[in-house]
């Protein structure tokens, strides 16, 4: 204890300066787990921007493809009063023939 600490002081003066470094340690760490976190963000933000892009492509070219026909529910209707139809000629056809 030549440069005036005791034993105690001289300890604590260890174990502050082991965590100070530990507590350095884990900063890296966690700094490079950030820049890790960021490099994936931006890659998956890169893939939804291209999917984004892909879907938008894919909905207007089914758009165009079915944009000028009429709602499915109108084709439903449709169907189904053709089918009515069918069904009454078909009963007609046999009762009276």
């Amino acid at each position: 204890m030549s440069n005036g600490q005791c034993h105690v002081g001289a300890s604590n003066k260890a174990n502050i300066e082991a965590n100070e470094k530990r507590i350095s340690e884990l900063s890296k760490t966690v700094n490079e787990m950030m820049e890790k976190f960021e490099q994936s963000h931006e890659t998956l933000l890169a893939r939804m921007d291209k999917l984004n892009e892909e879907f938008s492509r894919k909905i207007e070219r089914l758009s165009e493809r079915f944009g000028n026909r009429p709602s499915w529910a109108i084709m439903l209707i449709l169907s189904g009063l053709s089918s009515l139809c069918v069904g009454l000629i078909v009963y007609l056809i046999r009762a009276h023939g």
